[in-house]
């Protein structure tokens, strides 16, 4: 769902935000169905979280807070699942890491300052099990 990220900026640089929204569902609602046909595919399931995780971002962007919320923990949910699957994958543990990141960013925009720093502490621990497991990068 690359592409529809990308379209989805393209459409953000022409001040069409409503447009970026609709392609960064429509990458959402591709990567389920491509769950749905497969839900013990770690790459699928790696896809839905970074659907939602854009989804989330952008939201978080606007200042869209429930739905960021609600878009960054499905991402999270989505790739801890991929995780499950293949719990050492460098990709996977990375990807958890920024959901947890921009989760802290959703929670301070919020005024959940506390939750903020629960999220930041999650991810700074999701980055530490990258060296845990003998991975430098």
């Amino acid at each position: 769902m690359k592409t529809h990220g990308h379209l989805a900026q393209a459409y953000e640089r022409l001040g069409r935000p409503e447009n970026a929204r609709e392609s960064l569902q429509q990458a959402v609602l591709i990567s389920n169905q491509l769950v749905a046909i497969n839900p013990h595919s770690a790459d699928f399931l790696s896809l839905l979280g970074t659907s939602h995780g854009g989804l989330s971002a952008f939201a978080a962007q606007h200042q869209e807070w429930d739905t960021a919320d609600t878009s960054g923990h499905a991402a999270v949910e989505a790739i801890g699942r991929a995780l499950e699957i293949q719990p050492d994958d460098v990709f996977y543990r990375r990807q958890l890491a920024g959901c947890y990141s921009t989760l802290a960013t959703i929670a301070a925009g919020k005024g959940r300052h506390n939750e903020a720093v629960e999220q930041l502490e999650q991810a700074t621990a999701d980055y530490q099990r990258l060296f845990d497991d003998g991975t430098d990068d």
